[in-house]
């Protein structure tokens, strides 16, 4: 979401042995190939990527908010959970509070949290995983 915080996850996550690409028109995403679908493909902010035989691909978005509650409307809550489910990917929300230096928190999917329109709702009890868990697919719940 902002241009600093999306860099500073590129840079955690490289550091982490991960190759991130930030998507560009992230959250708009390109316009549907199918002129008679009135919507945009999903993008999430960030891909991370590493491994050579064994793959392993993280799609986030990144929420840079000025504190918790955390509020993710269900087109992009769905477009995230659809770029894994066609990928393979991990999807997770990283959410870095606004003027700290604390590292981002990650939300992995699902989240269960809704208000009754359907907006889904990041709070700090929501369930998160380390930096470290997240960059070890082998502990990622």
């Amino acid at each position: 979401m902002s241009d600093t915080s999306e860099r500073r996850l590129q840079r955690i996550l490289n550091r982490e042995g991960f190759y991130t690409i930030r998507s560009p028109g992230s959250g708009t995403g390109l316009k549907h190939p199918d002129p008679t679908v009135d919507r945009h493909l999903d993008h999430p902010d960030v891909v991370a990527i590493r491994g050579n035989s064994m793959s392993d691909v993280l799609v986030i978005e990144d929420k840079h908010t000025a504190d918790y509650p955390v509020y993710v409307d269900e087109a992009q809550y769905d477009g995230l959970r659809h770029v894994a489910d066609i990928t393979g990917a991990y999807p997770v929300f990283a959410v870095q509070v606004k003027q700290t230096r604390y590292p981002h928190t990650f939300h992995p999917l699902p989240i269960d949290d809704q208000t009754p329109s359907g907006t889904y709702v990041l709070r700090q009890s929501t369930p998160t995983i380390s930096l470290h868990t997240l960059t070890d697919r082998t502990k990622r719940p």
